[in-house]
């Protein structure tokens, strides 16, 4: 009796201890499918409540998103109904339970915790009794494998859309199926507003997206390669109709007694076998003397030449380019100072003209090159002041040269500066130092200077110029 009692109690503990560790494994689990559950927190549609007559035409529909902000869901699939709630248990009703067609228990995976389903508004469902004929909610319910729990919009804020359908008892009833244009995930709930609505549809609205097309790259097939499809379609369709002759000619062979039948089927027959072998022969044939004879390629190789250099004035010496001819020498003379004068005066100042290449211009169309001599005296004067008011280093990199740069020429007050610290400080009229690369014109109205300056960059600006630099026009 005692030895059963031990038994007894052993067990008992053993129970106790099977439970304790049932407890300790089963329960975090459970607990741990709780917290790693899918829910939807919030969701609605957007634009929602009511928007009465005239806001939905068959011929202007406006775009319509159900807002989700859900957890745990990402890569797991929901089930989305549009619905009507009307009181009118219509045939269509019955089936679908009040659903709209397309969208009645829709798959949808989930993107990210924060997504919108875009759609273009319709009248499946709506009642021209009721008043507003369309009265619409949406549900999200339990998938399959109980990861997301059920979501009713009703009675929610932003959870119903209602207004008047575009029908009429005589001319038609409200009966345009919903479109569905997507799914986009967001970062943030805030980031989902009204803002983001596409315009209103026009026409005939697809019930489904086509999808985006990528870009079409003629060049992979190009003529030749439509042709070498087109030869393979020819051959296949003289191997089928020589196939469909044989069929036929020898059907009429078996099914005959006339002598004179048979030998027409008999040279039908005959005709077919000929048929087929010139077709398949041609192409063994030449593909066997020569593959590139039945494979047609009418794309010539291209050639790519990289361009390191700025480029050349296009014309053989002799061509006119303006006033000048090219390959002449450049000589600027007139009322306006000669290279050598002109150079004098800016580097006695203190002011060096250079290049890209370091040249001075001695040939009109001459690449790389700088040419101090044609700027007016007024505007020599202008470019020393500047120096003296922003008391800065200043280099000149383009004047004359009307060859290289189109706004440039003889006698015009157009002058390109290096960048700088000091001047683009003093041209900014600020105390940053930073070379602005945003193309912007910037106009300088102080210490009797007056003229605009162009923040010209590479190659946001200028095609080809060497370098960021300042362009200025004096007034």
């Amino acid at each position: 009796m005692k030895y059963y009692g031990k038994k007894i109690i052993l067990g008992g503990i053993l129970l106790v201890v099977l439970i304790f560790i049932g407890g300790v494994l089963v329960v975090p689990r459970n607990a741990r499918a709780e917290e790693n559950k899918c829910v939807i927190k919030e969701a609605r549609f957007r634009p929602s409540g009511d928007k009465g007559s005239g806001w939905y035409t068959d011929s202007y529909r406006p775009q319509v998103r159900v807002d989700i902000w859900s957890e745990n869901c990402i890569g797991k699939k929901i089930q989305i109904s549009i619905r009507d709630s009307d009181d009118h248990n219509t045939l269509d009703d019955v089936f679908t339970r009040d659903s709209i067609d397309n969208m009645n228990g829709r798959p949808i995976e989930v993107p990210g915790d924060y997504f919108s389903i875009k759609l273009v508004a319709g009248e499946d469902e709506c009642e021209m009794s009721d008043n507003p004929d369309c009265n619409y909610y949406f549900k999200i319910d339990k998938t399959s494998d109980g990861a997301t729990e059920e979501f009713l919009s009703q009675n929610k804020e932003g959870g119903m859309l209602r207004y008047q359908c575009d029908g009429s008892i005589l001319f038609g009833a409200c009966d345009e199926i919903w479109g569905f244009l997507g799914i986009k995930k967001f970062t943030d709930w805030t980031t989902l507003t009204d803002d983001l609505l596409g315009t209103p549809l026009s026409g005939y609205v697809l019930l489904e997206p086509l999808g985006e097309f990528t870009s079409l790259d003629a060049e992979k097939e190009g003529l030749g390669g439509y042709l070498n499809k087109i030869f393979a379609v020819v051959i296949g369709l003289a191997g089928l109709l020589a196939v469909l002759m044989l069929v036929i000619n020898g059907i009429q062979y078996m099914m005959t007694d006339s002598v004179f039948q048979k030998g027409e089927a008999k040279s039908g027959i005959g005709n077919a076998l000929l048929g087929l072998f010139l077709a398949l022969g041609a192409f063994v044939i030449l593909n066997t003397i020569n593959p590139d004879l039945v494979n047609l390629d009418l794309n010539p190789d291209k050639i790519s030449i990289d361009i390191n250099d700025m480029p050349m004035i296009v014309g053989a010496p002799g061509t006119a380019l303006g006033d000048y001819i090219v390959g002449e020498p450049w000589t600027p003379s007139g009322i306006t100072p000669s290279e050598t004068d002109a150079r004098k005066k800016l580097s006695d100042a203190g002011i060096t003209v250079t290049s890209s290449t370091g040249a001075t211009c001695t040939t009109v169309g001459q690449p790389g090159c700088t040419s101090a001599g044609g700027l007016p005296y007024s505007t020599i004067d202008k470019i020393i002041a500047l120096k003296t008011k922003c008391n800065c280093p200043i280099t000149v990199t383009g004047a004359t040269e009307y060859w290289l740069h189109k706004t440039h020429g003889l006698g015009k007050a157009v002058v390109d500066f290096s960048v700088t610290p000091g001047l683009t400080k003093y041209i900014m009229g600020t105390e940053t130092e930073t070379f602005p690369a945003d193309c912007e014109d910037y106009a300088v109205n102080k210490d009797g200077l007056n003229f605009i300056a162009k923040a010209e960059a590479t190659p946001a600006c200028v095609k080809w110029s060497p370098a960021p630099h300042w362009h200025i026009v004096f007034n």
